[in-house]
């Protein structure tokens, strides 16, 4: 995952993830308005909160997508819901806790039936509903087999910021820590225990979002049975449509995914007309993610593919 702040007045942050089975070691943060730029360790529950945080900000995330139908939100260990386009969906912060996700929910005898696809999805602040974010989902595009592998989302931030790895952000006020070269963490590969692979002849029109029911949050727990998150209910109402106004404003870099997106899909994809109409009359909306050259290529060469996916024995 990536999430990027848009020059809020104070604590202005990037937190990215590298696909690591691990809620502690997964995910750093960076302090944008620190000369030095460092990446510190930041835990799941701190994460969440900065995504439930309405405030404006850009995010990448991962959508999971079946041929199964009969999931529901109780089945659900390692994903996070929030708003997109004015309606509640399950997120995961990589693709690991996907893969993960559907090793636990099915037995062995069904993987030969199961088909899934991961899409990354681009997100950006829109407005607020029920007093949470209500993000405009901006673009997605499906990740291959070897992606959904080993994904690395410290690509993104290395796109914005030159930074060095240390431990604990908490500390950084009190210490000055020499700067050293830290090896980049990989995936834990021992995390997943089937192979991933493509099945090209599969209709990918059978992989569908799945259904999650009418709660809006439940409990969460990591892998050792640690509880992270108490569930709630909220009532639905209509969201509300006003932009936040320092979105309205141009973003510090001026490359962006934006000139990617205008290029084919200058919109929002949201089934609400009036919200469909905002997001495109402020084109300035869609100048974020700040990232290079390569990135933007990338995107554009994926953004029409589909890939469906499967799981084998290794």
């Amino acid at each position: 995952m990536l999430l990027e702040t848009l020059d809020i007045k104070k604590n202005d942050i990037i937190i990215f993830s590298q696909n690591i089975f691990n809620l502690e070691k997964n995910f750093k943060i960076i302090f944008k308005d620190k000369k030095d730029k460092k990446a510190y360790n930041i835990n799941y529950s701190e994460v969440c909160r900065q995504v439930n945080e309405y405030s404006p900000k850009n995010i990448i995330a991962y959508r999971l997508l079946t041929n199964f139908r009969n999931l529901t939100l109780e089945n659900i260990k390692y994903g996070f819901l929030i708003y997109i386009n004015g309606l509640k969906e399950l997120i995961y912060f990589d693709p690991v806790y996907a893969v993960k996700e559907l090793e636990g929910l099915f037995k062995e005898g069904d993987l030969p039936d199961m088909r899934f696809r991961i899409q990354q999805v681009g997100l950006t602040t829109l407005n607020r509903k029920n007093n949470l974010p209500n993000y405009a989902e901006i673009y997605s595009i499906d990740l291959e087999a070897t992606e959904a592998k080993f994904q690395n989302d410290k690509v993104f931030a290395d796109a914005i910021y030159s930074f060095a790895i240390e431990t604990d952000y908490k500390k950084k006020a009190k210490i000055e820590i020499k700067k050293e070269e830290v090896k980049e963490e990989k995936p834990e590969q021992k995390a997943i225990t089937h192979d991933i692979a493509e099945d090209k002849s599969y209709d990918f029109k059978q992989v569908k979002k799945l259904n999650y029911g009418r709660s809006l949050t439940k409990e969460i727990i990591d892998d050792e049975g640690k509880k992270l998150r108490e569930s709630t209910n909220e009532n639905e109402v209509q969201p509300d449509i006003t932009i936040p106004s320092a979105l309205t404003t141009e973003t510090k870099c001026a490359k962006s995914l934006s000139e990617l997106i205008n290029s084919k899909k200058a919109k929002a994809k949201t089934g609400e007309e009036a919200l469909e109409k905002l997001v495109k009359t402020q084109a300035h909306l869609l100048d974020i993610f700040k990232s290079s050259e390569s990135l933007k290529k990338y995107m554009l060469e994926k953004e029409d593919k589909r890939v469906v996916l499967k799981l084998k024995q290794k």
